[in-house]
């Protein structure tokens, strides 16, 4: 215990980690033995037996890690499994970063509990921070407890359990301490392009779900535009030399600029066509850039080699690497003048 104050780790936060991923293991059930429970709902049946499938894809098509992750159900109601805090300074748009023992970094905060979650929001907000706790209905613990299918994943269409369960997996597999955008990116990316394959291999009317997806695809390029740009000039603006007043004012006007723009566009799907319900502050925009880092140079090693499972063996190189981008330039390089 003195040790752990001395360095800095909030027992309390762990202990409750703790209880919540003890909950989550000790509710868990095969999902062969839920698969042949008579009494299981026919809906729960049909997408376990989906996940058994892109399980086994991801595993022996695209390569990724055969660990027991993703064997077990666990049913937690339709509630979030954990829900995630991002923080930002109101006039930079540098994630707060949390370290943790084994993983390093990272610009997020999980908590099992959400009144925990809102404690620590409540303490940033105090700062003048900007803020954002979102629920989500997965996540991985990169190979040190057997993650469980949660009872929100079911409700996802199969294309997007396809996204959600090699997005994580890919965690389980390749992830590279301190360096959570490259993780989240990578894993952002291969988990829509393996989903992209599973589905025209396996799921009948795979091509229609990728074009009923389409309609979802071009909405996120045009979010991500949205975002990336309002991104680009806060920078610019965080970047003058001028008062703090000023500065938070230029970014209300530029937030306010971009929620005008985006009601004025035809948007094809739910969510994305009410611009002024969209919570956009520093901390939103930070997380934003951590999933989204530009895919460019991850859809060029995927050109260079072909597959996806070669792909992903070159991904799976960056794990030995400082700078894992420089690395895949290095790689794409070296293999292009080999040609």
């Amino acid at each position: 215990m003195l040790a752990a104050g001395f360095l800095g780790i909030d027992i309390g936060y762990y202990l409750h980690l703790g209880v919540g991923q003890w909950k989550l293991i000790w509710n868990q059930r095969p999902i062969d033995e839920v698969i042949a429970d008579e009494a299981t709902d026919p809906d729960i049946r049909y997408q376990l037996l989906l996940a058994k499938q892109i399980r086994a894809y991801a595993i022996d098509t695209l390569g990724l890690e055969g660990s027991d992750n993703y064997t077990t159900y666990c049913e937690i109601g339709d509630r979030p499994v954990v829900w995630v805090l991002s923080v930002a300074p109101a006039d930079a748009l540098e994630p707060h970063r949390w370290s943790y023992p084994v993983i390093g970094s990272a610009p997020y905060r999980g908590f099992f509990v959400r009144s925990r979650g809102e404690a620590e929001l409540d303490k940033f907000e105090q700062r003048g921070y900007d803020t954002h706790l979102r629920g989500v209905s997965a996540f991985s613990t990169i190979g040190w407890f057997r993650d469980p299918i949660l009872t929100p994943m079911l409700k996802y269409r199969a294309i997007d359990l396809a996204d959600v369960l090699i997005h994580e997996l890919l965690h389980a597999s390749i992830w590279i301490e301190g360096d959570a955008d490259f993780n989240e990116s990578l894993a952002t990316f291969v988990g829509r392009e393996g989903a992209k394959r599973w589905a025209l291999e396996f799921l009948e009317g795979g091509a229609d779900s990728l074009a009923a997806r389409d309609d979802l695809r071009k909405d996120r390029v045009a979010y991500g535009d949205l975002l990336h740009g309002l991104a680009t000039r806060l920078d610019s603006v965080y970047s003058l030399d001028v008062s703090r007043e000023e500065k938070l004012a230029a970014k209300a006007h530029q937030i306010e600029t971009t929620r005008k723009i985006s009601g004025k566009r035809a948007w094809l799907t739910k969510g994305y066509d009410t611009p002024e319900d969209w919570t956009i502050n520093n901390a939103t925009l930070a997380l934003f850039r951590t999933y989204n880092r530009e895919t460019d140079i991850f859809e060029r090693v995927l050109l260079a080699t072909g597959e996806l499972r070669q792909a992903i063996a070159v991904f799976e190189m960056c794990e030995e690497e400082l700078e894992p981008e420089a690395f895949l330039e290095r790689w794409l390089e070296q293999n292009a003048s080999s040609k």
